[in-house]
């Protein structure tokens, strides 16, 4: 790789990436394509690690629903309630603001970041 005008471009630096890692978010704040606000995606290049980041709900959940409630007020709808009466976090549709570990009344959601 080369820069072929250096001359012409004086400050112009070149680099190259080779691990890299990052997350793009998508907001539809009003709700017009889809029926919740966010997409969240991780992603990385070059072998570089990619550990996990965002909310879990672990196994002291009492099925309460607080937590998807908080989540639904914000129009994020990334809580949903398995056949068990317990609930999970879809990552890809949260954005890690922690206000459902607000409203939890056992602490039953733990944040990876």
């Amino acid at each position: 790789m080369g820069i072929k005008d250096i001359r012409r471009y004086p400050d112009l630096r070149a680099f190259v990436f080779y691990r890299f890692k990052g997350e793009y978010y998508d907001y539809d704040y009003e709700l017009e394509t889809r029926d919740y606000k966010i997409i969240r995606k991780s992603f990385s290049f070059g072998g570089f690690p990619l550990p996990f980041r965002g909310m879990k709900i672990n196994e002291d959940c009492i099925g309460c629903g607080k937590c998807k409630l908080q989540c639904e007020s914000k129009k994020f709808n990334a809580i949903s309630e398995t056949k068990e009466g317990k609930f999970i976090i879809d990552c890809n549709k949260c954005d890690v603001c922690g206000d459902c570990t607000l409203v939890c009344p056992v602490n039953a959601i733990d944040s990876y970041k």
